[in-house]
C-alpha cells in the first residue's frame, strides 16, 4: 500500500478497510476503518519507552525517526487510539535542525496526555527544553524459543545468518 498514489492513498475512504481484520491486525493506520493507505505502517518495534534524558540508544532503544511510527508510539504509550501530533506541527514534522533540540518522536514533559511531537531533523538529547523522546525497542526472544528462532533464523541464510525476511516477517 506505500505505493498507492492519487487522492484515495492520502485521503480518509469512508469503510475502506472496515472489517479487514487479518489487515488490521498488521498495520496500524491514522484510523483502522478509514485509513488513509498513505498512514497505514507495520510497527517497528514491540515496546515503546519514555527518556527524560540521555539518548534512546544509550539506553538500548532506538531513537524513532518515522512519522508513522512515532505516531504508533505515541498512541501505544497513551491508550489513546486517536492520539495525533500537535496543531502547530507541520505535515512532515517540524523542521528544526542540529543538537541544541531533542531529535525523533517525543512528548513535552514526557507527559502522554500532551501531543505528540515529532523532530525528525533534531539531533539532541532526551530532555532538552523539557521534550522527552519516544523510544521503541525490540521484546527479547523468549529462552524457551531461542533454538527455533535461531532454526528459522539460518534456514533463511545459512551462510551468513541475516535473515532479514524472517525478522521482518
Amino acid at each position: 500500500i506505500s505505493s498507492w498514489t492519487g487522492s484515495a492513498a492520502t485521503s480518509a475512504q469512508s469503510s475502506m478497510f472496515s472489517g479487514a481484520t487479518a489487515f488490521q491486525a498488521k498495520f496500524k493506520c491514522t484510523n483502522a476503518d478509514t485509513g488513509p493507505a498513505s498512514s497505514c505502517a507495520i510497527p517497528n518495534y514491540d515496546q515503546y519507552y519514555i527518556l527524560a534524558q540521555n539518548t534512546c540508544e544509550s539506553e538500548g532503544y532506538m531513537t524513532i525517526l518515522n512519522l508513522n511510527q512515532c505516531r504508533i508510539a505515541g498512541r501505544a504509550l497513551s491508550g489513546d487510539a486517536s492520539k495525533w501530533f500537535r496543531f502547530d506541527q507541520p505535515a512532515d514534522g517540524y523542521s528544526t535542525p542540529g543538537s541544541g533540540n531533542t531529535g525523533g518522536c517525543t512528548f513535552h514533559s514526557g507527559n502522554v496526555d500532551n501531543d505528540i511531537q515529532f523532530f525528525p531533523y533534531a539531533s539532541g538529547s532526551c530532555g532538552l527544553y523539557n521534550f522527552h523522546c519516544i523510544c521503541g525497542a525490540f521484546a527479547p526472544i523468549p529462552d524457551a524459543s531461542w533454538h527455533t528462532f535461531v532454526d528459522a533464523c539460518l534456514a533463511e541464510a545459512p551462510v551468513t545468518g541475516e535473515c532479514t525476511a524472517w525478522a521482518s516477517g
